[in-house]
């Protein structure tokens, strides 16, 4: 799996794409794709689960840690599969998150 970091200056949007399980395994590459984007230099960020096949509890964390690193920031959980989006609304992340 891979994580893939970009950043929009212009729009002030962080886009960041999971390829394959989104387990702990990939804690510290998530991390690293935004630990140094500074907060207040952000809108909105969105995270891609469109080549995501699996998601478990320890990736539900790794976004509430993204959430607290961006308070306020609107946060997106875009093309998610039909497991995925499952999986989120089990959790009741819509509530904190824009699933799509």
């Amino acid at each position: 799996m891979s994580v893939v970091q970009k950043y929009d200056s212009s729009s002030r949007k962080l886009f960041i794409t999971i390829n394959g399980p989104f387990n702990f395994s990939e804690h510290s590459a998530f991390r690293d794709a935004y630990r140094d984007v500074k907060p207040e230099s952000i809108t909105e960020v969105n995270v891609d689960l469109q080549k995501t096949d699996y998601i478990d509890s320890s990736a539900l964390g790794m976004l509430l840690l993204l959430e607290e690193h961006f308070p306020g920031c609107r946060i997106n959980v875009v093309n998610c599969s039909e497991y995925t989006k499952q999986v989120l609304e089990i959790a009741k992340f819509e509530q904190k998150f824009n699933i799509s």
